[in-house]
């Protein structure tokens, strides 16, 4: 008997160690009659006891099924939105991804929200009023910053964007450099410096950037790349012709976004007739990648096909199967 007594206490322990009525401040009820209605002082305090257990068990069942899960419905529905909706959802740069994920999200939310409710109604789990009021005034003066971050980026950008069309590429790319500093994602800085890049011919540095498919979507870029293309040295060209058959995978070729495609291969069709034997089977193998995706690039390797040079009309039969 005595071993099942000290089982059952220390399982009782062991599941109920963590429960919120064995915190005082989960219990203002039964406080409330520690405080007002148990006398202090005998007899009093003798003739209550008889009153005691009933009245205190009353208290504590206020406590664990009424008082205390009202005050922690708030506390579960802002853990909801942390998990759920606060966290992870970016707009910008991942919309699709965010989009479709708001149906799962909003299925879940019911589950999550009536989990954190109960495991706050049951466990002693800190407010987060209590916890939490810092954080919150850090996060808004975060937000604060960020926000007068992004506008002060802007300015730059705009700056940057102007300079660039004023022929003050030393500005531009002072501006861009400083923005990319801040935030290495700026899709505009990327563009702006690229393009200053490409203007002063550094294009190991135009190579190495990330995310070229941007950069066939600005104009400025885009007319600069297919004059280097098409009147550059043979390295320079053939440069970009690697860094086009590095990236083609990744370049629009239809749909949205490719106004660049007739200037482009208008560069393309320039280098087909290049003495240079490299320049031309390079191009011949792009416009074999492109094919599928652009009519014009068909329709000039169906022309090689059918040219005069024989080496290059079997490359281009051979890439059109």
């Amino acid at each position: 008997m005595r071993r099942l007594l000290l089982f059952l206490i220390s399982l009782n322990l062991l599941v109920c160690g963590g429960c919120a009525v064995f915190n005082r401040a989960n219990t203002p009820a039964l406080n409330f009659v520690e405080r007002n209605m148990i006398p202090k002082e005998n007899p009093g305090r003798a003739l209550f006891y008889p009153l005691a257990i009933p009245v205190g068990m009353t208290a504590v069942s206020l406590d664990m099924f009424l008082i205390h899960p009202a005050t922690v419905v708030g506390d579960a529905w802002d853990d909801t939105l942390d998990m759920l909706w606060t966290k992870n959802l970016d707009w910008e740069k991942r919309y699709v991804t965010s989009l479709a994920s708001l149906l799962p999200r909003a299925v879940a939310t019911p589950l999550v929200a009536g989990g954190a409710f109960l495991g706050r109604s049951a466990f002693d789990i800190p407010h987060r009023r209590t916890t939490s009021v810092a954080p919150q005034a850090d996060v808004k003066a975060a937000r604060q910053a960020a926000e007068e971050k992004r506008k002060e980026q802007e300015k730059k950008l705009a700056l940057a964007r102007q300079s660039l069309e004023s022929g003050d590429r030393d500005t531009a790319l002072r501006l861009s450099s400083e923005v990319l500093a801040q935030d290495g994602n700026r899709d505009e800085a990327m563009v702006i410096k690229a393009t200053v890049m490409l203007d002063r011919r550094d294009l190991d540095a135009v190579a190495t950037m990330p995310r070229s498919r941007l950069f066939f979507g600005d104009t400025r870029f885009t007319e600069g790349f297919a004059d280097v293309l098409a009147n550059g040295t043979a390295a320079e060209r053939m440069q970009l012709l690697i860094m086009l058959d590095g990236s083609g995978s990744s370049i629009p070729l239809h749909g949205k976004g490719t106004a660049f495609l007739p200037l482009l291969m208008g560069a393309l069709e320039k280098n087909l007739a290049d003495s240079d034997r490299a320049i031309q089977m390079k191009t011949v193998q792009l416009l074999g990648k492109y094919q599928h995706g652009n009519s014009q690039a068909r329709s000039l390797l169906e022309k090689v096909a059918q040219g005069n040079d024989a080496v290059l009309a079997v490359v281009a039969k051979c890439l059109s199967r």
